[in-house]
């Protein structure tokens, strides 16, 4: 059988034919058919033969088809972090012109409501948690929806909107399963839709933290401070465009980079 240098459908093709034309001639031969009576004992021999030249084949490098190579684009899988700065960057310019000043006397009575010190966490105050990190009340870059007013929300990157807690209390503080209401998962996202008769039906630790929310959210409507910002889906979707032509420009450039450069510059040892 003649080498195939080129694919694997050659390859196939050859094989093939091999042991369709090998088979054909010992089956015509004198050897074949002075033994008529084990014809089928001979063509099981010759058929043991080609499965063994098959699995030859099966495990040479003619056996995987060669694909051209996929150029994958990590500048572009990264939409969703670039989308997230952005809806960052515009919280941090609305907390400028809208927020006010997150004093001393708010820092007292957020540690009063929430029953922390300086240096430890609103969630567990046995735990230590850094003074100015943990968790945005209200995410900036979870962007709950408001359906029904075409609106989306973003979490104030200030202090008004943060608890300082380690990770595990971050993930699920403001997390409660109320069996019979599945539409309710957030304490915070949800308030509005507990009710007293599902606050009753809340775990004593969710109620305390729903108890505190609600505090915190009455003091910082006295202040005119906001927890967060709305902003039309229109522009959310005009921040998800906007990434996206920057991320392919800046693919692009990188492209032409390496193009417009002498490739004998680059793996030079």
């Amino acid at each position: 059988m003649a080498a195939c240098e080129e694919t694997r459908e050659q390859m196939e093709k050859e094989l093939s034919e091999y042991l369709a034309e090998g088979l054909g001639k010992f089956l015509t031969s004198k050897k074949a058919k002075n033994g008529a009576k084990n014809r089928p004992q001979y063509e099981q021999i010759f058929l043991d033969s080609g499965k063994e030249l098959f699995e030859e084949f099966k495990n040479s490098e003619y056996s995987i088809k060669k694909k051209p190579k996929e150029i994958k684009n990590p500048i572009i899988q990264r939409k969703s972090t670039m989308v997230n700065v952005a809806l960052k960057l515009i919280s941090i310019i609305l907390d400028v012109i809208f927020n006010p000043e997150f004093d001393d006397a708010a820092q007292a009575k957020k540690e009063k409501i929430w029953g922390y010190s300086k240096g430890k966490s609103a969630i567990n105050p046995e735990n230590d948690s850094k003074y100015n990190k943990g968790d945005h009340i209200w995410g900036t870059n979870e962007v709950p929806l408001d359906d029904k007013n075409g609106i989306k929300l973003i979490g104030s990157d200030t202090a008004w909107n943060m608890l300082p807690c380690i990770h595990a209390e971050n993930i699920n503080w403001k997390k409660i399963t109320i069996e019979g209401y599945d539409d309710i998962k957030n304490i915070v996202y949800d308030f509005h839709k507990i009710t007293p008769e599902i606050f009753k039906l809340m775990e004593p630790e969710k109620q305390k933290y729903y108890n505190k929310y609600e505090m915190w959210k009455k003091y910082c409507d006295t202040r005119n401070a906001r927890m967060y910002h709305t902003i039309p889906t229109k522009t959310f979707d005009m921040v998800n465009t906007i990434v996206v032509e920057v991320l392919d420009k800046m693919a692009e450039s990188i492209r032409q980079l390496i193009v417009t450069h002498n490739l004998q510059e680059f793996n030079t040892k």
